[in-house]
């Protein structure tokens, strides 16, 4: 007999009860717009980054780096957060 997934700790109470209300169409409809709400949080996020990069003597990660951070830590690659994947942000310039 199957049983009903355990949500994690981090979900609030509120979304793990009306999530489980949801039918399959819905709960579809809901992986779609938390896959699209990461995407743009991500790049949200780099662009901060991008913008702070340009108004300090500071180097930006580059994107190879921020691939080989990804496949180290065995990220899904539509899962990236760039917030998770490089807390620096920046690098500073050696002088």
């Amino acid at each position: 007999m199957l049983t009903i997934p355990t949500p994690p700790d981090s979900l609030p109470k509120y979304l793990a009860e009306g999530l489980q209300k949801q039918d399959v169409e819905t709960l579809n409809d809901v992986e779609a717009y938390t896959q699209e709400l990461r995407l743009y949080r991500a790049a949200q996020a780099h662009a901060t980054r991008a913008l702070a990069a340009e108004d300090h003597d500071v180097d930006p990660v580059t994107a190879d780096e921020l691939a080989e951070k990804v496949h180290a830590k065995d990220i899904p690659e539509d899962a990236i957060d760039w917030d998770e994947i490089s807390p620096r942000g920046c690098q500073r310039r050696r002088r």
